[in-house]
């Protein structure tokens, strides 16, 4: 999340990626730490292990049920 979390850029844009690393340099040390904090709870939210193995057998599931519609 932009500036909460981190900063966003463009990939492939070294302009946008100096920019923001320039930026994150001059903030204060409790700033870049508190955006670290968040980060690591954005992620383990919403990419836990438990979430991604979830999702991968629900898809499996909706597969193998498409699968014994056709046949």
């Amino acid at each position: 999340i932009d500036g909460e979390t981190g900063l966003m850029y463009h990939g492939g844009s070294v302009d946008e990626l100096v920019a923001a690393i320039e930026t994150f340099l001059s903030l204060p040390n409790s700033r870049r730490a508190e955006m670290g904090k968040k980060g690591r709870e954005y992620i383990e939210k919403n990419f836990s292990r438990e979430l991604v193995i979830k999702a991968y057998l629900e898809e499996i599931k909706a597969l193998s049920d498409e699968r014994k519609l056709k046949k």
